[in-house]
């Protein structure tokens, strides 16, 4: 059984699912007893969709609220108007604002209502990363608290995610998220009107998303299938079976995508009406986030039809439009990582603090020290050893780190090229000289360049530091791995046979296929081609370093001539 709380901002949620999921038009009950006029007015201009006179009031409920409660009601209420407005940047202001005292509340109910209003800021700014996160952020904690409403609306954020980010994950994503909303409906009994209408409006959105994801593949049958689910959409809402008209103001959305599924299949007259509706309902309601598409359609449309100044004059306001959304959508993405910043600042602030804390414990201390003292002397001694100790150690340490990177390579901490031929010259005599086998394994990554040519040599960095860490636990304590240049990298292994070094190439290898990629890189996995030389004891005395570290790169390029992701031993019976 539902507390009066937690009713409430069931159906403020059903009330805030504005541009996202549902929007229900009820009588509010209040948390407390107090301030009940201004909650029946807050909901009375949600009702009627006056984000504009909203504002101030819901703005001017959350300074004066004491009460938790209230203010995640006055939050939530203060951010559908910032987002029906499309101020994302105040959204985001609000957030930094707000959010840490709703955090408080002790109810995980209402902590949900008002991270929904994250994800819906997160969903219309177009940061992906963070929806996501904060999604599964969503979704975890309604399943750990039992909340099967709240995990919809999670699996729900997913989908949205999947759709614009991981398209190939979309199909389950919605797949999962409708059996999860069809469950609820089917196992919750006694349901409210108010979560009756939120499960409704969700597996609405679900259908709409999968008609959006149909569009826009290059494919005829998918294109029907995505008009078949819009039209169908479409006409629920305009005959109004299931109260959408009240619950379900992204309709807008519906329209212009169906439009433009018209379009699509020729059917240019069905495009511009459905098109010409969107626009309506988007200057009814001052949403602009989707208006694009339909002056896209009815550009393109016109145009097709040979009617190029209505074409023109479509076009220019869909450059307008796309300008606004690309402003604002902006505007909101610097408030966010401004707010970022912020937080940033603000831990460095405390850190600092403590450090000063700290500091001021230490002269304390200090000080009740020397007055305990009693000989100048004795103390100036000490305080002398004291300097002399922590300049001898920051020499000692400072030698250390330039001795440290005079040898290794600043990216990846392996041997760089010089400490490498160095030390392969060393351990070769050195082999040589107690008749032990030492063999030396060169590879280099597959298709590197091609990560670097899509993503830029910051991803690719990123890639050759993971390449050096994921093989470091494969190699013994007198092994040593050296980056020669570029991508390739080599690995000595002094008083080991090419057999051994193969076992211990493979064991690379593998660690490196076992890299975790991700999804919009331009390979399915990483992975390295290698070749190895050896020593065997008692042969070759002539045979320099330089050459044996040649005849494993011949080796390397015989395993990427041979099909990559491959290891290959240098023959020195066929050279």
């Amino acid at each position: 059984m539902l507390k009066n709380g937690e009713k409430f901002f069931i159906r403020l949620t059903a009330k805030t699912m504005v541009l996202a999921a549902a929007f229900v038009c009820v009588q509010t009950i209040a948390v407390a007893n107090d301030n009940v006029s201004v909650k029946h007015e807050i909901s009375r201009l949600l009702d009627d969709g006056k984000f504009q006179d909203l504002e101030p009031i819901a703005r001017k409920f959350l300074h004066d609220s004491e009460n938790l409660y209230d203010k995640t009601f006055a939050f939530i209420a203060l951010n559908v108007s910032l987002l029906s407005q499309n101020d994302f940047a105040g959204s985001f202001a609000l957030i930094e604002r707000v959010l840490p005292l709703i955090e408080k509340v002790d109810n995980p109910s209402f902590q949900l209502a008002a991270k929904y209003q994250v994800s819906l800021s997160y969903r219309f700014t177009g940061l992906s990363g963070e929806r996501r996160d904060h999604a599964n952020d969503l979704l975890e904690q309604a399943e750990t608290a039992n909340l099967p409403l709240w995990a919809c609306l999670g699996k729900l954020e997913l989908a949205y995610y999947y759709l614009e980010a991981a398209p190939q994950k979309f199909s389950d994503a919605v797949q999962t998220g409708r059996d999860r909303c069809e469950t609820v409906v089917r196992e919750k009994k006694q349901k409210t009107n108010n979560e009756e209408k939120i499960l409704t409006a969700a597996l609405y959105d679900f259908r709409f998303l999968e008609g959006k994801f149909l569009l826009f593949r290059e494919n005829k049958n998918d294109l029907l299938k995505a008009k078949t689910i819009l039209k169908s959409l479409n006409d629920e809402y305009d005959s109004d079976e299931k109260q959408l008209k009240r619950i379900y103001p992204i309709t807008p959305l519906t329209k212009s995508l169906l439009a433009e599924s018209y379009r699509r299949l020729g059917k240019l007259d069905n495009a511009i009406r459905f098109a010409n509706d969107a626009l309506k309902y988007t200057k009814e309601n001052g949403i602009m986030l989707h208006a694009a598409r339909a002056y896209e359609t009815l550009y393109l449309s016109k145009k097709e039809q040979g009617d190029m100044a209505a074409a023109l004059e479509y076009h220019e306001k869909l450059l307008r439009t796309r300008h606004h959304v690309t402003d604002t959508k902006t505007a909101g993405k610097i408030a966010f990582y401004q707010m970022l910043y912020r937080s940033a600042e603000k831990d460095r602030e405390i850190a600092d603090l403590s450090r000063e804390n700290r500091i001021l414990a230490l002269e304390q201390q200090i000080n009740r020290q020397q007055t305990r003292l009693t000989l100048v002397v004795t103390t100036l001694a000490l305080v002398l050893l004291l300097i002399l100790a922590v300049l001898v150690l920051r020499l000692r340490r400072e030698r250390a780190s330039f001795a440290h990177r005079a040898r290794h390579d600043g990216l990846t901490g392996a041997a760089n090229h010089q400490h490498f031929m160095a030390a392969t010259e060393r351990a070769l005599a050195h082999c040589r000289q107690v008749d032990k086998p030492l063999s030396i394994i060169v590879f280099d990554l597959d298709h590197f360049k091609r990560i670097n040519d899509a993503h830029g040599h910051g991803v690719g960095d990123d890639v050759l530091r993971a390449v050096a860490e994921a093989c470091r636990p494969v190699l013994r304590t007198d092994d040593l791995l050296g980056r020669l240049g570029g991508e390739e990298f080599a690995i000595l292994l002094p008083g080991s046979t090419p057999e051994d070094a193969a076992d211990i190439a493979e064991r690379c290898r593998e660690a490196i296929t076992e890299i975790p990629v991700a999804a919009d890189l331009p390979v399915d996995a990483l992975s390295a081609s290698f070749g190895i030389a050896g020593l065997a004891t008692q042969e070759e005395t002539n045979l320099r370093h330089s050459e044996l570290i040649a005849r494993a790169d011949q080796a390397l390029y015989a395993a990427k001539n041979a099909g990559r992701n491959r290891i290959d031993l240098y023959d020195t019976a066929a050279a």
